[in-house]
């Protein structure tokens, strides 16, 4: 067992010399500083070790055994494949910018791989020959360590694993604190080690050691140019038009189409016939973080981390900042987590990221008086010319808690409270989802105050107003066993109503549209069509026009780490934050055998990483 540990050990230190590799070529190379250098190395040799961990581990029973030399056999087997493997990660990792997942896979062994991965001879000689200097390596480990028992016959357990934990315990904290204070270069290097989450605790930080992080409230007045990130592609092209629309965004959490009816909804509905009434629209997450990002910026929050290292906001902000709105923002559940106070909103000063803080019903309520005092407040304002942009976010209807008997008595029977408890793929949904509606048919009052509001002011003829769900909220449609959301991307979590009404000056007809929109297309047509920018949607965003009949295929949903891919038919190609790949139909129904058609899939990530230097 000595023996196999000092291999253990040898490898573990030669894996890390291989993922420190990754850095070359790299943009983040040009961000690395010291302290940026020593955590990156110190992370490469903990993370090593826990990769080398398993074929140490498995050969233990066979040590026990007496079996030393098929012990020493599979360990070398396996350091030798994960080598391999880590040889093939980092040539994906260049190209695609994410590790290597069931997505990967599925395209290098099906049968159509050779559709996209066409070589000449020389290049495959050269993999060949690349492939088996890695095996090599995992030979040299063994030799040293062989080398280094016979001479000594000593396996120096104790140094080695201090030295191991010491590492481990280093990486993690230290990306505590350095996450924390937004610290760029540790930030940038640790994505590009394979499957590597260092341990983040702002709220230990905050609630224990009662530290103020910088830029607490994301007021950044200044961005810092980031390495690895292009965007927008090209300067933006800007023809200003000689007026300019006030805005309203309401934005309702987990709202289902399920609820946007006549009978629960009345005021949403009756709104929703003298608008614009998307359909078929789609969001970019089945979560508020991914999808409120998607929102805005018209891209996943697969950028998520790169753009909030690199300070970069949304572009739409930025013009609204440049026309001088007047930007307020009246957020039911807060803007400190997830942190769109920064991500979103950072750059724009006298935004409050506080929740109102009592319960979701008194905080809709409390915002939607907030929502609208100011636009009252506007209206009296001498210089009513002055537009305004304002951001309404309902929370009810996500967390049902604070609803008196009275609101909760519209649909019956009705849950009083959300008991998460008695949830089964057998229950019947009925009460639960009464309780829901009846969430939605409050907010559904909150809406049509502000919609009066708009009028009485006379600024209804002035304001585009946007009123949509952030993501949608499952109750078991699919007959899975799902509730609530952040669980799949079927149209039960990911679908939700869009309405959008014009301003009386555009020559638009009440109608509803039925082709597939997402939210990446929503603030790109606003920047087009009012706000002048010429340059096409693809310099800045993954989106279409709205009136644009397009195929949304290969719409991308989720973040960096849990995302998927909805393609023809609803079909879902899920990847997993273990990096496997689920298949499923609209249904949420499994598909075996399904095989990617890896030109799609290739087009689809080049878009998507089109970003990524």
């Amino acid at each position: 067992m000595k023996l196999s540990f000092l291999f253990y050990a040898f490898s573990s230190l030669f894996l890390a010399c291989m993922f420190c590799t990754y850095m070359i070529g790299s943009p983040v190379l040009s961000s690395m500083d010291f302290e940026g250098w020593v955590f990156f190395v110190v992370s490469a040799i903990s993370h090593a070790s826990m990769f080398m961990l398993i074929p140490y581990l498995v050969t233990i029973p066979f040590h026990l055994m007496g079996l030393k030399k098929v012990a020493l056999g599979i360990q070398g087997t396996m350091v030798a494949l994960l080598f391999v493997l880590n040889f093939i990660n980092e040539q994906v990792y260049a190209i695609y910018k994410f590790h290597i997942n069931g997505f990967v896979f599925n395209m290098l062994t099906g049968p159509a791989a050779g559709d996209i991965f066409t070589f000449d001879a020389a290049l495959y000689f050269k993999e060949i020959g690349l492939l088996l200097l890695v095996v090599c390596i995992a030979i040299v480990a063994y030799l040293l360590s062989r080398y280094v028992y016979a001479k000594r016959g000593k396996a120096y357990a104790l140094p080695i694993i201090c030295a191991f934990v010491g590492c481990t315990l280093y990486a993690h904290l230290w990306n505590i604190y350095a996450d924390f204070y937004q610290h760029r270069s540790v930030a940038k290097c640790a994505k590009l080690l394979p499957y590597f989450f260092p341990t983040t605790s702002k709220s230990m930080m905050t609630d224990v050691f009662h530290l103020t992080p910088p830029d607490s409230y994301g007021q950044l007045d200044a961005f810092e140019e980031s390495e690895d990130i292009i965007y927008p592609l090209n300067p933006l092209k800007v023809e200003t038009p000689d007026s300019l629309p006030n805005i309203l965004v309401i934005m309702v959490d987990s709202w289902s189409k399920r609820c946007l009816t006549e009978d629960n909804m009345p005021n949403t509905f009756a709104y929703a016939h003298e608008s614009e009434w998307y359909q078929n629209h789609i969001s970019s997450s089945n979560g508020t973080r991914g999808s409120v990002f998607g929102l805005f910026f018209g891209l996943p929050s697969y950028y998520w981390n790169s753009f909030d290292k690199a300070a970069i906001r949304p572009l739409f902000i930025d013009l609204l900042k440049k026309n001088n709105y007047d930007i307020q923002t009246f957020v039911s559940a807060g803007m400190e987590g997830p942190p769109f106070a920064r991500v979103i909103f950072g750059h724009v000063k006298g935004i409050n990221p506080k929740s109102y803080g009592v319960n979701p019903f008194v905080n809709d309520t409390k915002a939607t008086e907030d929502a609208i005092h100011a636009i009252q407040k506007h209206g009296q304002k001498q210089n009513r010319k002055q537009p305004f942009f304002y951001y309404l976010f309902l929370d009810l209807a996500h967390s049902y808690h604070g609803i008196p008997d009275d609101v909760n008595s519209v649909y019956k029977p009705a849950w009083s409270f959300a008991d998460y408890s008695k949830l089964s793929n057998d229950i019947d949904p009925t009460p639960f989802f009464n309780l829901y509606r009846n969430c939605c048919h409050y907010d559904d009052v909150l809406i049509g105050k502000v919609l009066v509001t708009l009028k009485q002011q006379n600024f209804a003829d002035n304001t585009l107003v946007i009123i949509l769900g952030d993501h949608a909220q499952e109750f078991n449609e699919n007959k899975k066993n799902y509730w609530g959301h952040s669980g799949n991307y079927s149209k039960w979590q990911i679908g939700v109503p869009l309405i959008v009404h014009h301003p009386s000056a555009v020559a638009s007809q009440p109608i509803a549209y039925s082709h597939r929109t997402t939210h990446y297309d929503v603030i790109p047509t606003i920047m087009h069509d009012y706000f002048g920018v010429q340059n096409p949607l693809e310099d800045y965003s993954l989106g279409h026009m709205l009136h644009d009949t397009t195929s949304r295929d290969w719409h991308f949903v989720g973040n960096d780490l849990n995302y998927a891919f909805i393609v023809g038919g609803d079909t879902i190609l899920e990847h997993q934050g273990n990096g496997a790949m689920d298949v499923y139909d609209s249904k949420m129904n499994d598909v075996q055998g399904y095989d990617i058609d890896v030109k799609k899939f290739n087009a689809a990530m080049q878009r998507v990483n089109r970003f990524y230097k």
